[in-house]
């Protein structure tokens, strides 16, 4: 209960006459920790209600789903094994995820349970390292790093002052009779001997004369706690019910903001379309419509073209027909020019990307960012990754800009005379 130095002493209940200038007391280690409570709390809390809101977030055919996501890492994740079962059942392991996220934003900004909702975050931003930022190269540009060593003074120190913790604990303390350790200064040692009436030339008359020092004083010992086992029932009692009462406005805030996100987002039609999306063709058809039927083009590793990273595939040409080969993604005419689409990586099962440059060129890439492997979107003539920004060219798959050092990953397709895209 006593923090004793060689010099100073400190002695609970004791505040010294002269006030500490303000800019001092906010450096004290207890409330160093606020703003890092307010920014671990407000990020990880917008992070889960932006995971509500978004409608693609637990949409199968979006290439931003929870489903493309763990498609995507449980290639490249140490726990792919895990990451592949999760496959199963996305949806709810994405709410967890985005509750879990808000839950732990609340307990840290608001100082309940700090150091649980310490503990919940360290084990997300766990789960994130191992996912999303498992080959960041360099490792310290991953920022899932950087939050878990940030939750670990909230791990040991708890929430500190202007907390629902302490309000709580003083709150139970009164109700139970308990007394609360006094607030705690630092003053010397020689000025408490300078007051102190058993002091008489180095000795000290309350232990019979032994030499005088901090180590032992029976002035510098704290009064135990009055009823210390009520105190914390009590306490443990108040935080369940606060934690409880949050919890329910959790649901409430976190329903109706993907509810309000989704009222928003409707009617907005995806500015990038799916080829899983497209229309079957009729029977009898040979083409899809807006393309003309005609023979395939030649396969990766055939005599006459080989598909190279970053370079289109030419349209077929009118010469003699060859047999689809590969395995069918969708309608060459789903994909607009100029523009991109959607598709499953029958490879991998991850999302993969194909660009139309002009109406007789394809081309088509791994919607995986090679940086960290998080599902880039296509933004105008780009791909960029939301994860830690890194821009590719979406007609070659170029890096543009970092920290992605490696292209996008080609993937081979061909058009065939059924005017269907194969990835071959």
């Amino acid at each position: 209960m006593v923090r004793i130095s060689s010099q100073h002493t400190t002695i609970p209940g004791h505040r010294p006459s002269v006030d500490l200038p303000s800019w001092k007391r906010l450096g004290r280690p207890d409330r160093a920790v606020l703003p890092l409570r307010a920014f671990l709390g407000v990020v990880f809390s917008y992070a889960g209600l932006q995971k509500l809101a978004d409608r693609n977030f637990f949409k199968a055919s979006s290439p931003t789903s929870i489903q493309s996501q763990l498609r995507a890492y449980s290639q490249r994740s140490p726990i792919g094994g895990f990451l592949h079962v999760a496959t199963h059942f996305p949806v709810p392991l994405g709410v967890l995820i985005a509750f879990g996220e808000l839950a732990v934003g609340l307990g840290v900004v608001l100082g309940l349970w700090a150091r649980v909702a310490a503990g919940g975050g360290m084990a997300i931003s766990v789960g994130f390292l191992l996912t999303s930022s498992w080959h960041t190269n360099p490792f310290y540009l991953g920022p899932d790093l950087v939050y878990l060593v940030a939750f670990t003074p909230l791990l040991a120190m708890g929430s500190g002052p202007w907390s629902l913790d302490e309000v709580i604990r003083r709150r139970a303390a009164d109700e139970v009779g308990a007394e609360l350790p006094a607030p705690k200064e630092t003053v010397a040692f020689e000025r408490l001997q300078r007051v102190c009436r058993a002091y008489e030339q180095g000795r000290c008359q309350l232990q019979k004369g032994a030499p005088c020092a901090p180590v032992g004083c029976p002035v510098l010992r704290s009064p135990p706690l009055s009823a210390p086992v009520d105190l914390e029932r009590r306490t443990l009692a108040l935080q369940a019910a606060a934690a409880m009462a949050i919890g329910v406005g959790a649901v409430v805030v976190g329903g109706a903001t993907g509810i309000l996100g989704r009222l928003l987002d409707r009617g907005h039609s995806p500015a990038n379309p799916s080829l899983a999306a497209g229309r079957a063709l009729a029977p009898g058809q040979t083409s899809a419509p807006g393309t003309t039927a005609g023979p395939a083009q030649p396969v990766a590793g055939g005599p006459t073209s080989v598909p190279r990273a970053g370079r289109s595939n030419p349209a077929p040409s009118a010469t003699t027909a060859v047999p689809p080969t590969g395995t069918p993604i969708g309608a060459a005419a789903n994909v607009p020019v100029g523009g991109a689409a959607s598709f499953t990586n029958p490879a991998t099962g991850s999302v993969g990307w194909v660009v139309r440059p002009s109406s007789a060129h394809y081309a088509a890439f791994s919607g995986s960012c090679t940086h960290a492997g998080c599902p880039v979107r296509p933004a105008g003539a780009r791909f960029v990754c939301p994860c830690h920004g890194a821009v590719f060219d979406k007609a070659t798959g170029a890096v543009l800009q970092g920290p992605a050092r490696r292209p996008l990953a080609n993937i081979p397709v061909t058009v065939g005379p059924d005017g269907q895209l194969y990835v071959t």
